[in-house]
């Protein structure tokens, strides 16, 4: 989930964002064909929502889905 201010939540876990990078390396390692779903609060940049994307493919992970998620 990707807040509107604040860490990232993976598998509702908070993350840091130095830790995101790591983590689409790692899923990439197990399973190359891992999907990545994007969850968002609404209002939440679509820059930022972007750079996340741009962050998995990167790391190789190219099944990539996006959605909204309450928040105002």
């Amino acid at each position: 989930m990707i807040p509107l201010s604040g860490d990232v939540a993976v598998g509702g876990k908070l993350m840091r964002d130095d830790q995101i990078d790591g983590l689409f390396q790692a899923a990439f390692q197990r399973d190359k064909s891992t999907q990545v779903v994007l969850k968002a609060d609404r209002g939440v940049a679509h820059g930022r929502v972007v750079n996340l994307m741009e962050r998995a493919k990167q790391a190789g992970l190219t099944r990539l889905a996006i959605g909204t998620s309450g928040g105002s």
